[in-house]
């Protein structure tokens, strides 16, 4: 979702509780075991399309059930990246971790 969200900042999310979508919301919504954090481009019925900001495809067709809600805000994590490097690092990140910290 860069830029407007990056690796490793926290997110907020809130409840759609009724509320109307919006083409432009970015919404948190999960579908197969998997959690997706995109853009809002498309509305038709119950049903929404969304697309990462960096992304240049669509997403599929999504239900409006499977949304579980709205990203009210996003706060830079100064050391959210690192984590999110030395957890794909996993198990390298660990052993790096272990040689940084003998120095």
């Amino acid at each position: 979702m860069r830029p407007a969200i990056r690796s490793g900042d926290r997110v907020v999310i809130g409840p759609i509780d009724g509320q109307v979508l919006r083409i432009d919301d970015i919404v948190v919504w999960s579908q197969r075991r998997r959690v997706v954090i995109h853009r809002v481009v498309a509305l038709l019925g119950n049903e929404l399309r969304t697309r990462g900001d960096a992304n240049a495809y669509d997403d599929e067709w999504v239900s409006r059930r499977a949304v579980i809600g709205r990203v009210v805000r996003s706060e830079p994590q100064p050391l959210g990246l690192l984590r999110v490097l030395f957890r794909r690092l996993a198990p390298h990140g660990r052993r790096l971790l272990e040689t940084l910290g003998k120095s």
